[in-house]
């Protein structure tokens, strides 16, 4: 019984230094998963100090009138002061907005889309929120 006890101890407190890892971000950083007000998937990475989109996906509008579809990833890590983040991010064809904040286990904010297609069309999405909720240390 007592042998029962000593591995229940040691699993509880192995869990729980692996909790507070993730939770303080340590190591390489927090998975957050989420989705955006257009229900689609958002992923950032938290670290400390930092936060980062990993890759989401969003429906922008086109001065068309028809609509554009994108899986948008690699990004710049983000500085968070005072639980509070915003940048903007410069691509070869789009350029992508987003601001936040953070808190314990979950980031929330917008997020907004400007593309040339290659035709020349140029798209947007306008502000999207999204939440994200921790997923545990990558």
């Amino acid at each position: 019984m007592a042998a029962c006890v000593a591995v229940a101890l040691l699993t509880g407190a192995l869990c729980a230094s692996m909790a507070l890892a993730a939770k303080s971000g340590a190591g390489h950083g927090v998975a957050y998963r989420g989705k955006t007000s257009q229900n689609k998937p958002i992923q950032i990475k938290g670290a400390p100090g930092s936060v980062s989109l990993v890759r989401f996906q969003i429906r922008m509008l086109c001065h068309d009138g028809s609509f554009y579809f994108a899986n948008v990833s690699g990004f710049e890590p983000t500085p968070v002061r005072r639980g509070r983040f915003s940048d903007t991010e410069n691509g070869a064809t789009d350029v992508v907005e987003w601001e936040g904040t953070v808190r314990p286990g979950k980031i929330a904010g917008r997020v907004q889309v400007e593309d040339r297609l290659p035709s020349g069309m140029r798209c947007g999405s306008g502000p999207v929120r999204f939440t994200a909720e921790a997923r545990g240390a990558e």
